[in-house]
């Protein structure tokens, strides 16, 4: 089951799907761009690969690829970071019944 294999990878990173909960951004606008930033990460190559290798958001690096009208602030990234990490998971996963919940209007 997606959602079973998805809570391992959550585990492995030191969160659970109650923290996600807790983090998931109560405004439209904030989820939104909270999925665009984890969206990139799970499509560059790069920003995947320092993500699994530090099991951190590499901001420096996604701050750089993210067009300036989607940007957000360091402090942004930092607070929405549960949030932005499982997103960033189940997109780089195989997770498909899950794609739903995720999709970005940009």
């Amino acid at each position: 089951d997606d959602i079973e294999n998805w809570k391992d990878t959550l585990n492995k990173f030191g969160l659970t799907i109650g923290q996600v909960v807790q983090a998931t951004p109560k405004h439209r606008d904030a989820r939104e761009r909270a999925m665009y930033m984890a969206r990139c990460i799970a499509e560059s190559t790069k920003l995947r690969r320092l993500f699994f290798k530090t099991r951190k958001i590499p901001i420096d690096e996604l701050l750089a690829q993210v067009p300036e009208n989607m940007r957000v602030s360091r402090k942004t990234i930092e607070r929405q970071k549960v949030y932005i990490t499982a997103v960033a998971l189940a997109m780089s996963g195989d997770y498909p019944s899950m794609e739903i919940y995720f999709e970005v209007t940009e």
